[in-house]
């Protein structure tokens, strides 16, 4: 299935305004216990869901330490649904050695994986990465068919070797929701 990825970034201050005329199709967390789990560790270490707070705003989160894959199995998207999430490492290892984590996230139809979302999230070295990273991915063109919701979380970008220190991946509140 050919897509054309559209990932719009919220910022902090209009966070309000991207929220409004949406309503909450799927809530993936709440799906959480029934997702397929992968990890290069042993997945009671890989993965939990927690609260995680940063700049004030709390949100229900699923952790992933990479390398760890999270596939929510034949969901069926709506017509004109996306996918909102927000990223982020944290707060607790900010000032501690590593050098990021690659969020990634894809669709399957089980025939064809479509690659959507790369996000880089590297707080140590950029200070701009302090906080909640919003995402949102158009789904529409997946209306009606039941797919598999890929999240990976990656310890390093490609070519630059395995770095997993301090690599404390959280994706927040993930839901698909349709637009009205």
């Amino acid at each position: 299935m050919n897509m054309r990825l559209v990932v719009v970034s919220c910022l902090m201050a209009a966070s309000v305004a991207c929220s409004g005329g949406k309503s909450t199709a799927v809530a993936l967390i709440d799906q959480f216990p029934q997702a397929e789990r992968k990890s290069v560790l042993p997945l009671d270490q890989a993965y939990s869901i927690m609260n995680v707070a940063i700049n004030g705003e709390t949100h229900k989160c699923i952790y992933m330490h990479p390398t760890s894959r999270l596939t929510f199995k034949g969901v069926t998207i709506p017509k004109d649904a996306w996918l909102r999430v927000w990223v982020a490492l944290r707060p607790e290892v900010w000032a501690k050695a590593g050098d990021g984590v690659l969020f990634r996230f894809g669709v399957s139809d089980g025939r064809t994986y479509d690659d959507l979302v790369r996000q880089h999230v590297d707080p140590a070295n950029n200070q701009s990465d302090r906080r909640w990273i919003p995402l949102e991915v158009d789904l529409s063109s997946y209306g009606g068919l039941s797919v598999d919701l890929i999240f990976n979380t990656v310890s390093s970008l490609p070519g630059h070797g395995d770095n997993p220190a301090n690599d404390w991946a959280v994706w927040a509140d993930p839901e698909v929701y349709v637009q009205h």
